[in-house]
């Protein structure tokens, strides 16, 4: 019994490194296109920035075109914008505000807009 305890112990400890590295892979720019072109990305702020659509706990909706831009609602906000894509980034301007860009990538059912230069969650999504 004990043979089997750690044979799923040391198992289980070989696959986790694996699952993770596998989320933590920024999309590229292909994949982030055919991700948002012409859907809707439906999420919640988890650590503003600046250039965010809002504050921490911000439940959103964007509708992206596939010319570029977007309409998006935020609790009582709504409103139009640009997004392209730099670096494999998402790059997003509200209301012709500040530009912000993201890294995207996969996590469980959905997906996370990572801070571009700091790594740190910044939002989290699912696509529509």
């Amino acid at each position: 019994m004990a043979k089997n305890f750690y044979f799923v112990l040391i198992a289980g400890l070989l696959i986790l490194p694996v699952d993770a590295l596998s989320q933590s892979k920024p999309l590229t720019k292909a994949e982030i296109t055919r991700l948002i072109s012409g859907k809707t990305e439906v999420g919640r702020v988890v650590r503003p920035s600046g250039g965010d659509i809002g504050p921490k706990g911000t439940r959103y909706t964007i509708r992206y075109a596939a010319n570029g831009t977007f309409r998006y609602s935020a609790g009582s906000r709504s409103g139009r914008g640009q997004w392209n894509i730099r670096d494999n980034a998402l790059c997003r301007g509200f209301d012709g505000g500040r530009t912000s860009c993201r890294k995207i990538q996969r996590s469980g059912n959905g997906y996370v807009g990572v801070g571009f230069r700091s790594g740190s969650r910044r939002y989290t999504f699912q696509i529509r």
